[in-house]
C-alpha cells in the first residue's frame, strides 16, 4: 500500500522531494542530503553595472566568509536572498573583519548614511540592487532570465531608530523567525544545481546615480575605511557527491 506523507514543515517537505527526486533518478544508491546555504559575494563599485557571482569554490580567490558549491556536489536551490553589508578596509578578499558587519535586505537610510553634500546619497545608490534583474545560466542555457530584483527586498516592520550620534556599530536590522522575514525568496521551481556543469548567477542593477553604492564616504562627505558588499544567499540542500546523478539544466 502506497503512502503519501503530507509534511506541515515547508523545509521537510522540499527535503522529502530532494530525496525522491535522488531516488528517482538514481535508484539504488544512497546519498548525504543536508540543509545547506551558500554565500556568493561582491565588492560593489560605482564603475559596475552587473555583478557575476561564481557559485564554485575557488580557494585562491574565495572571500572570508563565503560558501560555495564543492564541484562534486549538487545543490536543491529552494530560496534566494540579495543582501547588503559592510566590511571594513578595501581590499576584495584579504583584508578588514567582515563577520563582524550585519546583514541587510534593504538599504537602511540610517544605516548607509553617505551623503556627498550635493544630490549623491549612499541609501539611494543602493537601491539600484533591488531595481534590477537577475539572471540564473547553465552555460549555455539561460534558466532564469530577467527576473526583478524587486522581489528580494524586505524591509522589516520596526526599522533602525538611531538614538544620538554615529551608531554603526550598534545599529542592526531585525529578523524574523521565517525565511521571508530574512529576506528570502521562495523560488518555484527549485532549481538544481550540477557540480559538474558551468553554473552562474548575474545581478544586473537598475538604471540611477550610483555614485556612492561603495560606501566611501558618510553622512558628512567624509572618507571613511569601510566599502558595501552585495551578498547573494542561496538556500536549500546539498547532495554530498551528487554531481551528474541529475539531467542537464534539471528544476522540479
Amino acid at each position: 500500500m502506497n503512502q503519501t506523507i503530507i509534511s506541515s514543515s515547508i523545509d521537510r517537505a522540499n527535503y522529502r522531494r530532494a530525496l525522491n527526486f535522488m531516488k528517482q533518478r538514481s535508484p539504488g544508491q544512497e546519498f548525504i542530503i543536508t540543509p545547506a546555504d551558500l554565500r556568493i559575494e561582491k565588492l560593489l563599485s560605482r564603475n559596475a553595472n552587473k555583478y557575476s557571482f561564481d557559485l564554485y569554490e575557488n580557494q585562491g580567490s574565495d572571500r572570508a566568509l563565503e560558501i560555495k558549491l564543492n564541484r562534486n556536489n549538487l545543490f536543491f536551490c529552494t530560496h534566494i536572498a540579495i543582501c547588503l553589508a559592510k566590511q571594513n578596509g578595501t581590499s576584495a578578499t584579504g583584508d578588514g573583519n567582515h563577520g563582524n558587519y550585519p546583514l541587510f535586505t534593504y538599504p537602511d537610510t540610517q544605516y548607509f548614511s553617505g551623503d556627498d553634500g550635493a544630490s549623491a546619497k549612499e541609501f539611494e545608490a543602493l537601491q539600484t540592487v533591488y531595481n534590477g534583474k537577475l539572471d540564473v545560466t547553465t552555460n549555455p542555457v539561460v534558466r532564469m532570465r530577467d527576473f526583478s530584483t524587486n522581489n528580494f527586498l524586505y524591509r522589516p516592520e520596526s526599522q533602525l531608530l538611531k538614538q544620538a550620534g554615529a551608531q554603526l556599530e550598534d545599529e542592526l536590522p531585525q529578523y524574523g523567525p521565517s525565511h521571508g522575514e530574512r529576506g528570502f525568496y521562495e523560488v518555484n521551481p527549485t532549481i538544481i544545481f550540477d557540480g559538474h556543469e558551468n553554473n552562474s548567477i548575474e545581478l544586473e542593477l537598475g538604471a540611477g546615480d550610483k555614485t556612492l553604492i561603495a560606501g566611501e564616504v558618510n553622512n558628512a562627505n567624509a572618507a571613511v575605511p569601510t566599502r558595501n558588499v552585495v551578498v547573494l544567499l542561496l538556500k536549500g540542500f546539498v547532495v554530498e557527491n551528487g554531481a551528474q546523478k541529475v539531467g542537464r539544466w534539471t528544476a522540479f
